[in-house]
């Protein structure tokens, strides 16, 4: 057999959200389709929420390179990877409510705080989400992934001897 070429596919869609918005049923009554999906367009520096018990879809100017979602119930936050900021978005109208300089890595919502990984850097960032107070926590070189549960912070850290997580309580 011979290879006469390569397909490349680039993939501009990098994060994907369902979550019930105003317009919404909330939450759903069954996995019928009666919710929102969001979508952050890194390749076009937008958000896009379809509304699938309507098929409208709304199209969201952000910052630069959006790269991670995270629904608190209300309101949509985007990991601007770019921008290396998050920015508070109102899910019913798209609104912006504020942009935040506090990373720009994967994101998590503990009920009260959105917790933001810095990748690039060595540190797990806590963003009040009605507040918007920020503190920093340093967790090792460049967090990749965050997990709430049970009233811990979970995260991955890439290091020479792969993936590393520990405990935080939130």
């Amino acid at each position: 057999m011979k290879i006469i070429g390569k397909v490349f596919i680039l993939l501009t869609v990098i994060a994907l959200i369902l979550v019930p918005t105003v317009g919404c049923p909330t939450p759903p009554p069954e996995p019928s389709g009666e919710a929102c999906i969001w979508v952050a367009n890194s390749g076009d520096d937008n958000v896009m929420k379809l509304d699938l018990s309507t098929g409208n879809m709304f199209i969201y100017d952000v910052g630069n390179y959006p790269i991670a979602l995270a629904f608190d119930g209300t309101d949509i936050w985007v990991a601007n990877a770019g921008s290396v900021n998050v920015m508070k978005l109102d899910a019913s109208s798209g609104s912006l409510l504020g942009t935040y300089a506090v990373g720009s890595g994967p994101m998590a919502f503990d009920g009260a705080n959105i917790w933001v990984a810095n990748a690039g850097s060595v540190n797990v960032m806590k963003l009040d989400a009605s507040t918007g107070s920020k503190t920093s926590y340093n967790v090792g070189v460049h967090p990749r992934a965050l997990l709430v549960t049970a009233g811990c912070l979970f995260w991955s850290r890439r290091s020479r001897r792969g993936l590393q997580g520990q405990p935080q309580q939130s």
